[in-house]
């Protein structure tokens, strides 16, 4: 804002009052006026006060320093010395409440510009507080009011379905609670983990207040709704005792854990009754809650019994299976008549077809079944991988006498010819029979061998001049 011209400060002066108007005018500001305070909303509430109180204070001595302006408004060198002087003059506290002695306390002066650079600082510090406890009622008041309204939900069903537990402590906390938000907002802001205890202690005494106007109105339905789920409980352990008794001859070993007894269920439902004729409506709603969650978790239970019998039948199937699946590839490797393959075939197949079956000893006993299969694999692939080699061999045996023989001319040798198609035609055959094919190779061999010992045949006749040219 210019303060430099008189216009400029007539419409900050202007300007002030009107925001001093809207604050004042404020809700949050209207209340804190007759608050009492506590904590950190205390503090922050004082400073900001006082802040505000110094405004308002300043303010007043801006708007005197503007009426002497604007009167001086004909005079140019008496305004020039107010709009460039120190003309806003603050009287201090002590001077307004006529403690400053006998000749006073001096004023605080300012310039037109000062005067409003410290009302700037004034005001955002007092409206930062009044924001600041406006934003935390604005969170908590309502969350305050809410527990309230639960507390009064409940209060009403009391006449109906009796006093709910946790009633009393929780109408104590919430009283402490309220207090607190109304008087120290900002330092319950700050944290909230009280009233999120209590939110939740509000939401569980509501849902017991409900659950007993529930009981109260509806047991006859839900008294039905939980023999049914009794009755599944009864059925669900009936299963699983027959699926234990089954297992338990055919499987050998520690049983998992038995089918639970659900005689106990029985005995629930009857003091449901009793309560019920009793109109204690709040216990009989945690008590149908609790049967309710117990027969489902018996049959629960039950049903985890019935599958673990399942799985150790499966298992011993599929232990079966493998058991099938390794002799197959046993007898297609030729341990058929292997002693020690056929001890070990034995001796899991009598685990694995015995009754009731160890599982541990036959797994042990298919493991070891297993590693003799594989061992007599690995065997064979050596095997087969050294009868390549020897195919190779030979091949390239036979190629080194085809071009041995072409050097000594043999090639158009009707025996060797023969013998050479022999040998080739079983190396590449399949399947090569090897035997076959290394003596018909030890055939041409030799008839090679014969060809490069004979002698070489005589040269050409004729008279050779020197050097060995014909003459």
């Amino acid at each position: 804002m210019d303060t430099r011209t008189l216009d400029g400060v007539l419409h900050v002066r202007d300007r002030v009052a009107a925001v001093l108007v809207e604050l004042d005018r404020g809700v949050a500001h209207r209340l804190l006026q007759g608050a009492e305070l506590t904590g950190a909303t205390r503090e922050r509430w004082e400073r900001g006060r006082a802040e505000l109180a110094l405004l308002w204070r300043l303010f007043d001595a801006y708007g005197h320093a503007a009426s002497r302006a604007e009167a001086a408004r004909g005079d140019p060198a008496a305004l020039a010395a107010l709009l460039g002087g120190d003309s806003v003059e603050l009287v201090r506290p002590e001077a307004a409440a006529g403690e400053a002695g006998l000749l006073g306390a001096e004023p605080e002066r300012y310039t037109f510009d000062a005067a409003v650079r410290r009302m700037s600082a004034a005001y955002d510090t007092g409206a930062a507080a009044v924001a600041a406890i406006d934003a935390a009622w604005a969170e908590l008041l309502p969350r305050v009011e809410r527990l309230e309204a639960a507390l009064a939900e409940a209060d009403a069903a009391a006449g109906r379905t009796g006093p709910a537990p946790g009633r009393d402590a929780l109408a104590a906390g919430i009283a402490e609670a309220a207090a607190a938000v109304r008087t120290d907002p900002l330092g319950v802001g700050a944290g909230t983990a009280r009233l999120d205890r209590l939110d939740a202690d509000a939401a569980r005494l509501l849902e017991a207040v409900r659950a007993a106007e529930r009981a109260r109105t509806g047991f006859p339905a839900r008294r039905a709704g939980l023999a049914v789920e009794v009755a599944e409980a009864d059925a669900a352990a009936e299963a699983a005792r027959r699926s234990r008794d089954r297992t338990g001859a055919r499987i050998a070993g520690p049983a998992p854990a038995a089918p639970p007894d659900t005689a106990a269920l029985h005995g629930r439902l009857a003091d449901l009754d009793r309560l019920h004729r009793d109109r204690r409506w709040t216990e009989l709603a945690a008590a149908a809650d609790a049967v309710q969650r117990d027969a489902r978790a018996v049959a629960d239970a039950a049903r985890r019994c019935e599958r673990a019998d399942a799985e150790l039948l499966a298992r011993r199937a599929e232990l079966r299976g493998r058991l099938d699946a390794y002799r197959t590839k046993a007898v297609r490797l030729g341990l058929a008549e292997d002693p020690g393959a056929a001890r070990l075939l034995r001796t899991a197949h009598g685990l694995l077809w015995s009754a009731p079956c160890d599982l541990a000893a036959a797994e042990a006993a298919l493991a070891d079944y297993r590693r003799a299969v594989a061992d007599a694999a690995r065997r064979c692939e050596r095997a087969d991988a050294e009868l390549l080699a020897r195919r190779a061999e030979l091949r390239g045996r036979l190629d080194a006498y085809r071009t041995k023989a072409v050097r000594l001319g043999l090639a158009e040798d009707p025996g060797a010819a023969r013998l050479l198609r022999t040998a080739h035609g079983l190396l590449w055959s399949a399947p090569c029979d090897l035997a076959a094919a290394e003596a018909a190779l030890a055939d041409y061999r030799r008839a090679v061998a014969a060809a490069s010992e004979r002698p070489a045949a005589p040269a050409a006749r004729g008279t050779r001049g020197r050097g060995g040219t014909p003459r």
